[in-house]
């Protein structure tokens, strides 16, 4: 695993089901909106059946720097949030579920 640049993790989940049009939503409010606080955006694929198809995805973020996961379409996404904290050494995690839009620059920060 590569060394972490940040101890915060900003955790959106992107699932398969819901379609492109919430992430674009979200990347689009990421983009315009400074979070305010030093992160590292994790993106987490769920009921995603091949790399293929999440390649097709990720390919919306290519300008930012991500890390990603891939996890089955099983359960509510707390599942899913319960299999990155197992799995990347973050101090702390900010979960955003797939149809979250961030509204205002400094949002990161004041959570």
């Amino acid at each position: 695993m590569t060394r972490l640049e940040s101890e915060l993790a900003v955790v959106h989940l992107v699932r398969k089901s819901n379609g492109p049009s919430p992430f674009v939503a979200f990347l689009d409010s990421y983009r315009r909106h400074a979070a305010g606080a030093p992160h590292e955006l994790v993106l987490v694929f769920k009921g995603f059946s091949s790399a293929e198809e999440t390649e097709r995805c990720a390919r919306l973020a290519t300008d930012l720097p991500v890390r990603s996961l891939i996890v089955d379409d099983q359960g509510y996404d707390l599942g899913a949030y319960f299999a990155v904290a197992r799995q990347l050494p973050y101090d702390r995690y900010c979960f955003l579920n797939s149809f979250s839009v961030l509204a205002a620059d400094g949002w990161l920060e004041s959570l």
